[in-house]
């Protein structure tokens, strides 16, 4: 019998998303220095989980993917974003957010978040590339 939760096990698929999205970023020609990095906190009643992974992209500035849980008693927050890192500031180049009302539906919700940015990762590479930082 296992005692981990479905909760813990997407937290854990989402980690190893995370860590292959990190891979492949290094793997990418002009990224530098790539890194990554998990938190998980409490504020007040809410309980954050944060996951990045970012880089410098040669010639354009830099890109972070970015994975946030908030879990509090009144709802949880499941939240995906690519963003383009420049000298004017950090711009949203896509992202979604999902309001969960169940253990299932969080499971699922991160499972989804985490694949989107794994979907979202040539184009957003390609647009900080490319200096596109429209949303």
């Amino acid at each position: 019998m296992s005692a981990l939760t479905p909760e813990i096990r997407a937290i854990a698929r989402s980690s190893a998303r995370m860590l292959d999205l990190f891979r492949w970023l290094e793997s990418v020609p002009d990224s530098r220095d790539a890194s990554r990095g998990m938190d998980l906190r409490q504020e007040a009643a809410t309980t954050v989980l944060e996951q990045f992974v970012e880089s410098g992209i040669e010639g354009g500035g830099g890109i972070c993917f970015w994975l946030e849980c908030r879990i509090s008693d009144e709802r949880t927050v499941v939240e995906a974003a690519v963003l383009f890192q420049s000298d004017s500031g950090q711009h949203t180049l896509s992202a979604e957010s999902v309001i969960v009302g169940t253990k299932v539906a969080f499971a699922r919700a991160l499972e989804a978040m985490s694949s989107a940015l794994w979907r979202w990762r040539e184009n957003g590479v390609e647009r900080v590339r490319s200096g596109d930082s429209s949303g």
